[in-house]
């Protein structure tokens, strides 16, 4: 009992998650159309595990749905489901056009049949089941659900196996193992029971469907996830810039085109508009670099360069370092009031922008460390004019 207990917590638990992925990657499905296939497969596979459960069937025969419109319900939607899974996955062997179209009207065919079969037999509330519908069921369904399974999970893993980024690839495999547990193990206990009227096989049946609904929820929710590390990593880069750029902005007014406020609630608006102000600050921080560097002599950056030095800077971090000294020195010399004498210092930087958004987050933290921040100290000791 306590065993049949945890067996049902378990497909609940699974069809549950599988249910919640399918609802959180809705938005995404209506925005990009190339995600909308997949979003209708994992559809169709949590209305097909859920009508398929013992609490559902009670509830749908208790409501106003005889058990032979319940059986039909069921039947028609599995194969459609089935449909789903081979028309999504078939993108990867490329199957197109008529191909494609057999595949659906192939699905039509059976539908109508089971459909058929079932209204046809007799007194199918009885117990048991009548043979024209179990044949109905288990040579029309089974066969179809079989061969949808098995084609899906033998593309995933070898779409999974083959590459692609970590979210795809881990997304495909879970895809994969979710099939695989419906090909190898769900469905042969299912055609035991039907074969010999043996049931005891099928108790541990809502225990592997809810691992099987597991996976599908993972597979689903895959490139969610994918986006929201995406969405979190590119959050915390322009977290780690605003304070650079705030401050080495205040000094170079003309350079800002947002207040500091407005900047600032850019961290809690869309995946699109962080990446916008990313790029937009990178910008304004390296025009305000350009403007001061008119600012900064040869000799200060030399005085800055061996101060980063004799602090021990790692190699890889001097450039950023240097940067971050004279930046802070050439922000005094400009509040100074002193004229600009053109650009002199070199500009480090990188090859394109995330090279360059790397390097801008290491400026950040030198910006902000001892060395840079006693170098300007001992810029403002020195006699004016040295």
């Amino acid at each position: 009992m306590a065993a049949a207990a945890v067996s049902s917590m378990m497909e609940f638990a699974g069809i549950g998650a599988l249910w919640l992925a399918v609802l959180f990657r809705a938005p995404q499905a209506v925005r990009q159309r190339r995600t909308r296939v997949f979003w209708l497969v994992g559809a169709g596979l949590a209305m097909t595990m859920t009508l398929h459960t013992d609490a559902s069937c009670t509830w749908l025969r208790e409501s106003a749905l005889s058990a032979q419109a319940v059986h039909v319900l069921r039947n028609s939607i599995a194969v459609t489901s089935s449909c789903l899974v081979l028309h999504g996955f078939s993108a990867f062997l490329q199957v197109r056009g008529a191909r494609r179209s057999l595949l659906w009207a192939g699905g039509a065919v059976v539908v109508s049949l089971l459909v058929r079969s079932d209204l046809s037999a007799v007194g199918f509330a009885g117990s048991p089941v009548p043979v024209a519908v179990l044949d109905s069921y288990w040579s029309g369904f089974l066969l179809l659900h079989v061969v949808a399974h098995a084609v899906a999970c033998g593309l995933c893993v070898r779409a999974g196996v083959r590459g692609g980024s970590g979210g795809a690839r881990f997304g495909l495999l879970a895809y994969g193992a979710g099939f695989f547990l419906s090909v190898l193990v769900l469905c042969p206990l299912a055609a035991f029971a039907a074969s010999t009227g043996e049931s005891s096989p099928l108790s541990v049946a809502p225990f592997v469907t809810g691992v099987q609904a597991g996976c599908f929820a993972v597979g689903v929710s895959a490139p969610l996830w994918a986006e929201v590390r995406g969405s979190s990593a590119k959050r915390r880069v322009l977290r780690r810039l605003l304070p650079l750029w705030a401050e080495i902005t205040a000094g170079v007014p003309e350079v800002r085109r947002v207040p500091v406020a407005a900047a600032g609630r850019e961290v809690f608006r869309s995946r699109a508009a962080v990446e916008l102000a990313c790029y937009r600050l990178v910008i304004e921080i390296r025009d305000a670099v350009l403007l001061l560097s008119g600012h900064c002599s040869a000799e200060l950056v030399e005085r800055a360069r061996a101060h980063v030095v004799s602090t021990g800077v790692p190699p890889s971090r001097v450039a950023a370092a240097v940067l971050a000294c004279w930046l802070r020195a050439a922000e005094d010399v400009r509040a100074q009031g002193a004229v600009a004498a053109g650009s002199s210092a070199p500009l480090p930087g990188g090859a394109d922008l995330d090279s360059e958004i790397r390097f801008l987050l290491m400026v950040a933290e030198e910006y902000e460390a001892a060395p840079a921040l006693d170098f300007r100290r001992a810029e403002r000791s020195q006699p004016a004019g040295r």
